[in-house]
């Protein structure tokens, strides 16, 4: 069963922080006989693991920890965050930094795969819906119908529907263009906001425009450049599936 983010970021922390005290702890029975370098690549193990399990949040506070642990039970003076020795000094920000950067590739490696399986399922949309309309085997209304249900499930909407010509508002429009800039703005880090009033994207057909959808994006939710053209191609898929009569 996959683990939501909150979750894995428990999980790795937890981990992080009772294993880098377990394996400090641990080796204090052998402190003289093991050099600190060993003990630093012990702690290390230990952040690798967390930062794997969690992330950012989970390899920097287990760096954190391993960094205090190391310098509470392995520099001098013992028992204290103290460190006298400046090579202990060095070894103990390493494993603070080894922390950050693990956690920070290991964040970063997760967005490249959320957004790869992201782009797989919507080109098995984009696939279902050409299939549907190759087939014939519905007629427009319904297929009208099961390309609304995925943009709002591309869009994360909050509504869609579908309207004929001629319209009686004036709305945005989403182009093939739009996520380049125009009326849909760009949100830092985020995506792009769709406007709160709703968006018009335009379904056209052999013959010209057939009908609209009015896109109405729920509060405080942006959608990515990718997503906002798979939504432009379901609306050009329905427009070529959908007969010149359905457009009067």
């Amino acid at each position: 069963m996959e683990l939501d983010r909150t979750s894995r970021t428990l999980i790795g922390v937890s981990f992080g922080g009772l294993g880098s005290l377990t394996v400090a702890g641990g080796l204090v029975g052998i402190r003289g006989e093991i050099s600190n370098v060993n003990v630093a690549l012990a702690l290390v193990l230990v952040v690798l693991v967390a930062a794997r399990l969690g992330g950012r949040t989970a390899g920097a506070m287990a760096g954190l920890v391993a960094a205090m642990s190391f310098d509470f039970f392995h520099t001098k003076p013992y028992g204290l965050l103290k460190i006298a020795d400046a090579n202990d000094v060095f070894t103990t920000l390493l494993l603070l930094v080894v922390g950050l950067v693990m956690g920070e590739v290991v964040e970063r490696s997760g967005g490249f795969k959320d957004r790869l399986r992201d782009d797989q399922t919507q080109l098995r949309r984009l696939h279902r819906v050409a299939t549907l309309a190759a087939s014939g085997v519905q007629d427009d209304r319904d297929l009208i119908l099961s390309v609304a249900a995925e943009l709002v499930d591309t869009l994360r909407l909050a509504d869609c529907r579908f309207e004929s010509p001629p319209f009686l508002t004036e709305l945005p429009h989403l182009e093939l263009d739009a996520a380049a800039g125009g009326s849909v703005p760009r949100i830092r880090w985020r995506g792009y906001r769709l406007p709160v009033a709703g968006v018009d994207l335009r379904v056209v057909g052999q013959r010209g425009i057939v009908g609209r959808f009015v896109l109405v994006p729920r509060e405080g939710v942006a959608v990515s450049a990718e997503r906002l053209l798979v939504a432009v191609s379901l609306a050009n898929a329905l427009g070529l599936a959908m007969t010149p009569i359905a457009s009067g």
